[in-house]
């Protein structure tokens, strides 16, 4: 499999054009021709997560919470999130991230959330 695929499945359900035009949602780090053997889900990412993918051997993060949202002026791997994205380059571990087009598509994140609580 490859994050082609992976991103693809993702994008089917809940398609990139259906977010927040602020937003950055997608593959953030990585190329979709790459293979991936494992895959490792999260809501953020943070060091112990970065820490985990690789310690697994994962290709892939799939995250909810992109790590990179503003425009980068700069990767700097004297602060937090420079220097976990130069771990997921050195480490070739992709980044996608699936936000509000997860949050606004149908059996999504408010959907499973809404009927989780009772409201739907």
């Amino acid at each position: 499999m490859t994050i082609g695929d992976i991103c693809t499945l993702i994008e089917t359900w809940a398609p990139p054009a259906i977010a927040w035009e602020k937003d950055n949602v997608g593959l953030l780090i990585g190329s979709r021709g790459s293979r991936v053997r494992k895959a490792l889900v999260s809501h953020d990412v943070t060091p112990a997560v970065v820490d985990e993918a690789v310690s697994i051997g994962a290709g892939l993060i799939v995250c909810h919470h992109p790590l990179i949202f503003t425009p980068l002026r700069r990767i700097d791997p004297g602060t937090p999130a420079g220097r976990m994205i130069e771990t997921l380059m050195r480490n070739r571990i992709g980044l996608y991230a699936a936000h509000t087009n997860l949050d606004f598509t149908g059996g999504g994140v408010s959907d499973t959330l809404a009927r989780r609580l009772g409201i739907v």
